[in-house]
Parts: structure tokens; C-alpha cells; sequence
């Protein structure tokens, strides 16, 4: 199989703030795999905070290419060749695997999900994220998201009550909340019982990673479920969070792909864990290889891509706030026409 990638820069809509930075733009790498003619793509959608960027994906390219197999339907035995090879750059094994995913729809001439077995039927309605911004600013967000009918808000400020209580004013739309690692233990408890005054649905990594020790003392008076989500990036780390949080949120970035993604789902269900299907602010290429396993998710928060001024592709619509998943084979999106020009791509050698 051959490899090729290119950088593509995506500009936010808007700055984009949550209590560990503010971002404007997206520097994401897109992988595309051949395999006799036909080519399936994915995107790296690299995190600062889990010691990635564009540079490191590119960087790790030609060790992970050597790792992997000539069968682009073997899944298993790839992802563990990639992951055994990563050295920490799960985005660049996710943009690889999502990248084979699509290949192998496109060579059987069947949809991801279709090929995986999963029931789009199923698909939960995907929250629409609210940065951490100005009381004022934060108003005309919710007001321009009234479409959508589930909110989630970036807290972990010491505005965090003034937030949500200006939210409320807005909407009376059920609302998620995500800390982002932005409160103690103690702080964690207080806002904890005020969200569960404000129709608020569920929290987010209330606690730093690091400190999951103390899930459990939090979750024990907890009116609210707890989940996580820097605290827990693969199959392996669900287990010892069982009885500690309410359940755990799946990014393919920082799992590894779709292949590890189903390993995570199955973990948490034999942990009697729920999950969440996240993401991060990345484009349509990302965001529709999560939505193939969105349907065996109990929450979704597949947003990325809406966050975006200008998408890499075109084909993944929602409706109702419900991601749609098509017939097209693989993960169903096509390249914008200036991205697929094969004279921007760097062979992998």
C-alpha cells in the first residue's frame, strides 16, 4: 500500500477558547492510502496537549508506512503494527487506520458502518460546543446555535456560574458541561450541585489529569454523571476508571482509529461504562470516520467540523442535530476539489 499526505490549515469560524488556550486555526495533516487504484482517506487532527502537531505526524509518516501490512482489510494486525510503532502520535495511527477504513469501503463498495455492522438508526443527537468566551460574546453564540437542540459549555473559569447562568437566559436547551481539568476537587463538588440546578445533563473531566484518584470521592455525591476524557485515551485505561466516573469519552485522535475505537466501546461495555464519541476541531475527514461508530455510543459530540470557516470536504450533512450516515462507500466525504489535487501530496517514502 502506498502513502501519501499533505498539511492543510483550517481557519476557525471563530476563536475557539476552553480552559487550557484559545486556538484560531487547525493545522491538521490529511493521509491518503492507496491500495490497486483506489484511495482511502483520514486526518490527523494532532493535540498540543498530548505532545503532537503537524510536524510530529509528518515525522512519524514513514515509520508507521513501514510498520504496516500489504492488506488493507486486515485491521487488527495493522492497528497493532501502528500502535506498537506510534511513540505517543495516535493522531498520525488514526489518520492512517480512519485512512484504510475508507479504502476498504471504497474497494467492497460499501459504507463503513454498513461494513462494521453498526445500525444508523441509532445515531444520538451530537452536541454543538460553546467556547469559554465574553459574557456578551457567549449570548450571541447560543443565539446563533438555536438549531441545535444540545448545548455543550466549556467551563473551568472562575466565571463559571455568570456562564451558565447567561446560557439559561438564552435557551432552555439541555446542556452538557465540559471542565476541560479546570477545577479542583472541592470546586468540582460546588459547581457540580449548581449545574444540576440548571437543567445540565451531564459533566465533563471535571478534574486534572492525573488526579483520578479522587473520581470516585466526586462521583459518590455527584448529582450529576461524571464522564472523562483526558483522563482516559485507550482500551487499556477504561478498566480502572470502572465505578469511578459515569463513563468515558472516545476521541479517535487519541485512541488510535476506528480499529482502537471499537476496542475502547467494547472495554467500556465490559466495564459497564457508558461512552461518549467525541472529537476534536478537525474537518469532515476526521469527524465522519467517528460518526461510523457514533450509532454504538450513548452520547455523540461530533462537532469539529461545524466550528470550522471552511471545511476540507463535502458529503457528511446532520439533521436535527443528528449526523447522517449515507450509502456512499467509506466514510462517505469527498475532498474539497483544490485539497484532492494530487500535485499538493507528498509521497511517504
Amino acid at each position: 500500500m502506498k502513502l501519501r499526505y499533505r498539511r492543510v490549515t483550517l481557519p476557525l469560524l471563530h476563536p475557539f477558547t476552553i480552559a487550557t488556550g484559545t486556538s484560531t486555526e487547525r493545522n491538521d495533516v490529511l493521509v491518503a492510502v492507496e491500495h490497486g487504484g483506489v484511495v482511502g482517506c483520514g486526518e490527523a487532527a494532532p493535540s498540543r496537549g498530548y505532545g503532537q502537531s503537524a510536524d510530529s505526524v509528518v515525522e512519524a509518516l514513514p515509520r508507521l508506512a513501514a510498520a504496516l501490512g500489504d492488506d488493507p482489510f486486515a485491521f487488527e494486525v495493522n492497528a497493532d503494527r501502528l500502535l506498537a510503532a506510534a511513540r505517543g502520535q495516535y493522531a498520525a495511527v488514526a489518520a492512517i487506520d480512519g485512512a484504510l477504513h475508507d479504502l476498504a469501503g471504497r474497494l467492497a463498495g460499501l459504507p463503513t458502518w454498513r461494513r462494521l455492522g453498526v445500525s444508523p438508526g441509532r445515531m444520538p443527537v451530537t452536541s454543538f460546543t460553546i467556547g469559554i468566551d465574553e459574557i456578551g460574546v457567549i449570548e450571541r453564540k447560543v443565539a446563533e446555535a438555536a438549531a441545535w437542540p444540545l448545548l455543550k459549555i466549556k467551563l473551568g473559569t472562575p466565571d463559571d456560574e455568570r456562564i451558565i447562568q447567561a446560557v439559561r437566559r438564552c435557551t432552555d436547551a439541555p446542556l452538557r458541561v465540559d471542565a476541560n481539568m479546570g477545577w479542583d476537587l472541592e470546586r468540582a463538588r460546588q459547581m457540580c450541585r449548581f449545574l444540576a440546578d440548571h437543567n445540565v445533563e451531564m459533566v465533563e473531566q471535571p478534574l486534572p489529569r492525573g488526579q483520578e484518584d479522587q473520581l470516585a470521592d466526586l462521583h459518590a455525591d455527584s448529582p450529576l454523571p461524571i464522564y472523562v476524557d483526558e483522563s482516559c485515551h485507550h482500551a487499556a485505561d477504561v478498566v480502572r476508571l470502572a465505578g469511578c466516573v459515569d463513563g468515558v469519552n472516545l476521541k479517535l485522535s487519541k485512541a488510535g482509529g476506528v480499529t482502537a475505537g471499537l476496542r475502547f466501546i467494547h472495554a467500556a461495555r465490559a466495564a459497564g461504562l457508558k461512552v461518549m464519541i467525541g472529537c476534536m476541531v478537525q474537518s469532515s475527514v476526521g469527524i465522519a470516520a467517528g460518526a461510523q461508530l457514533a450509532p454504538l455510543c450513548d452520547l455523540a459530540d461530533l462537532d469539529g467540523h461545524v466550528l470550522l470557516a471552511r471545511d476540507a470536504a463535502t458529503g457528511l450533512d446532520c439533521r436535527d442535530g443528528r449526523l447522517l450516515l449515507t450509502d456512499a462507500p467509506g466514510q462517505g466525504v469527498t475532498l474539497r476539489d483544490d485539497l484532492a489535487d494530487p500535485s499538493g501530496w507528498t509521497v511517504v517514502q
